[in-house]
């Protein structure tokens, strides 16, 4: 007689896989039922696969998640129903609110900003060699005019 076991410990997507979306039970699973891709349901993605690996589950979807994205996961027991490796049945559930682990992407700096940056950079470098030279110039002739006072 099979009998109903306590539901998964975690529910997440991960930033290295965010077309997966991973169902994590305390307890290793019948890897040989695999129940359909019908039996579960996440809005707005169309389910590929689903695949079992020791205590984890993996539905795969056709358009990965992204960075913010808020993710509910529905499982509904079917013909080939989720289940222990003892026999137990995984129950249904609706709504369960996963983790979403994808990090925020990296902010992308413009070509046209780094090459205005980079021409200040220049116009700046140039205006500060001028002032140099001339600062240079002007101690020359400050030094040339107090040693001709000196002589004199």
């Amino acid at each position: 007689m099979a009998f109903d076991f306590a539901p998964f410990s975690t529910v997440t997507v991960e930033n290295g896989a965010k077309s997966n979306v991973i169902l994590t039970y305390n307890i290793p699973l019948n890897e040989s039922i695999i129940p359909a891709t019908t039996d579960f349901a996440l809005a707005g993605k169309t389910i590929n696969s689903v695949s079992i690996s020791g205590a984890v589950v993996t539905i795969a979807v056709s358009v990965a998640y992204a960075f913010g994205d808020s993710i509910s996961l529905n499982y509904t027991q079917g013909t080939n129903k989720l289940q222990s490796t003892l026999g137990g049945l995984a129950a249904s559930f609706n709504g369960q609110s996963v983790t979403n682990n994808i990090l925020a992407a990296a902010s992308v700096v413009s070509t046209t900003a780094v090459s205005a940056i980079l021409q200040t950079t220049a116009t700046l470098a140039y205006f500060i060699g001028k002032v140099l030279h001339h600062s240079k110039s002007l101690k020359a002739a400050v030094r040339s005019s107090a040693a001709g006072k000196k002589t004199g």
